[in-house]
């Protein structure tokens, strides 16, 4: 029984988000430019919250500041050092004060820099 059966064959693409940021977050950039961004389009969400969920998921979808150090080298945008302004980009982007960044603190940040880089 050494046929194949191709109508049996089936194919599974691995697709993740995550690697896709610094594509999108030149999108949403030029889109700023245009003064056509009004937030990111829900692809582009798709890949944020793709990367978020890779640091936060194991933390009950929250992260503490090293966790945000981690992910903000991964998308190429560390803080300029490890201590003060790691302290200080954490206290921003915490806007409830809890200690540990949600979903919904990190899109809002972001959004800002997409608007801080098209400046």
């Amino acid at each position: 029984d050494d046929q194949v059966y191709p109508e049996f064959i089936v194919v599974y693409e691995r697709i993740f988000f995550h690697e896709r940021f610094q594509e999108i977050f030149g999108q949403m950039v030029q889109r700023c430019r245009q003064r056509l961004f009004h937030g990111p389009t829900m692809d582009e969400e798709k890949v944020l919250k793709s990367l978020w969920d890779r640091y936060a998921m194991p933390h009950q979808g929250r992260i503490d500041k090293w966790q945000l150090l981690d992910l903000l080298k991964a998308i190429n945008q560390p803080p300029e050092d490890e201590e003060g302004d790691l302290d200080e980009t954490f206290r921003e982007i915490n806007t409830s004060g809890s200690g540990r960044i949600t979903w919904e603190e990190f899109l809002a940040e972001m959004t800002d820099r997409v608007h801080n880089t098209c400046r």
